[in-house]
């Protein structure tokens, strides 16, 4: 019995062993994928909290974007504000210089009317003195004389008021425009097209226009006397002009690197196209001019009529023995800078940097001499004042 016994016992505690052992396998089971639900629901939380935090940070986003635009919006509204400002400012600013300027011109205006007629006059050039010009322009031998009618009127640079200084310029008489293509990029020649556009054909048969050509309009632009490029310039002159034939076209400066022959056979075409009525030379030196005259005969050319070249106390020996080539063969002439470009008006001192909006700021090639030269210069112009403080005291000194 008591073996039956010890069998039951032994049987149900192996039992209860086993049920322990399935119970401990399922809770087991159990806890593993309550742990994996765990870990996924953990995952879960990450990534919901990750698209709630993303949901916030594109909103922050989308508000900084508003905010931005907001910014630029009232950045661009205070820049149109100062630019109206400021272009209000200079429109009044040009308004009343332009009052001023027109004020001044009247008073000029009004005096030159009051003076008489017989004031004005000079006799004509003498015809045995006069170039081959005066003779073949007849209209223009009481032209081109130094009286107070004639206004050799260089524009282009800075203008004003271009069309009330050179319609000023007609009503006082003027009939002489000289310019070039490269003033003001062109517009010095359209400037004088708008007024020839408006005057009568009385006016219009009195005046005469002269233009030149080598230097470049713009950056980058040709240059010289080729004759392709004179070709191509006389065209534009003519058409910013308004007009079909000029008066006298001149070369601007000499050009070592085309043939001397290649230019004037081209400034003859001009001619013989009728295009220009007669061609000239600015800046030429003696030896220059001499072989101009010498291939011009030897091919049968007409000779340049007129030359237009610097003339001061500055450099009055080079300009000296021009002129006796002058009047050997008969060519008409302009003097230009005869304060040297300044140089002899007191304007530049030893020692001191040159003005600013000066030609020597702005363009000082052509006075190269004067700056190798200028302590030579200076001393010159030294003495001059102290001569002129002797003879006039200090009022001629103060003021230039």
């Amino acid at each position: 019995m008591s073996l039956v016994m010890n069998s039951v016992e032994e049987s149900k505690e192996g039992e209860d062993e086993r049920f322990n052992t399935e119970e401990e396998i399922t809770l087991g089971r159990i806890k593993g994928q309550t742990l994996t639900l765990a870990e996924e629901i953990n995952e879960y939380c990450h990534s919901f909290r990750d698209s709630v935090r993303l949901v916030k940070q594109g909103g922050l986003a989308q508000k900084t974007r508003e905010n931005l635009k907001e910014i630029e919006s009232i950045t661009r509204e205070a820049q149109l504000k100062r630019s109206r400002a400021s272009i209000s400012m200079r429109y009044y600013a040009l308004k009343r210089k332009r009052k001023q300027l027109e004020q001044d011109l009247e008073k000029k205006v009004s005096f030159a009317q009051n003076i008489k007629d017989e004031e004005l006059e000079e006799e004509p050039p003498n015809k045995k003195n006069s170039s081959r010009l005066y003779q073949s322009f007849g209209y223009m031998k009481n032209v081109l004389k130094s009286s107070g009618k004639t206004v050799l009127n260089q524009i282009g640079y800075e203008i004003l008021d271009e069309h009330g200084i050179l319609d000023a310029t007609v009503r006082l008489g003027g009939t002489t425009f000289d310019t070039t293509d490269a003033y003001g990029v062109g517009r010095s020649g359209t400037y004088i097209g708008n007024l020839l556009k408006k005057c009568d054909e009385k006016v219009r048969s009195n005046i005469v226009l002269s233009s030149k050509t080598y230097n470049p309009m713009i950056i980058g632009d040709s240059k010289g006397l080729s004759k392709e490029r004179i070709s191509e310039k006389i065209d534009s002159t003519l058409m910013r002009l308004g007009i079909k034939q000029l008066d006298m076209y001149l070369s601007h400066e000499m050009d070592e690197e085309i043939p001397l022959e290649e230019t004037l056979s081209c400034f003859n075409k001009l001619q013989k196209n009728g295009k220009i009525r007669a061609y000239g030379a600015s800046n030429i030196n003696c030896e220059q001019l001499e072989k101009s005259i010498s291939i011009c005969d030897n091919l049968d050319l007409n000779r340049c009529e007129w030359i237009q070249n610097s003339m001061s106390l500055l450099n009055y020996s080079e300009s000296e023995k021009v002129l006796q080539i002058y009047s050997k063969y008969g060519h008409g002439f302009t003097p230009y800078s005869p304060l040297a470009g300044g140089w002899l008006t007191g304007k530049y001192q030893q020692g001191f940097n040159y003005q600013r909006g000066s030609r020597m700021t702005l363009r000082p090639e052509p006075y190269g001499n004067y700056i190798r030269y200028q302590d030579s210069i200076f001393d010159g112009l030294n003495s001059i004042r102290k001569i002129s403080n002797e003879l006039f005291g200090n009022k001629l000194i103060e003021s230039t």
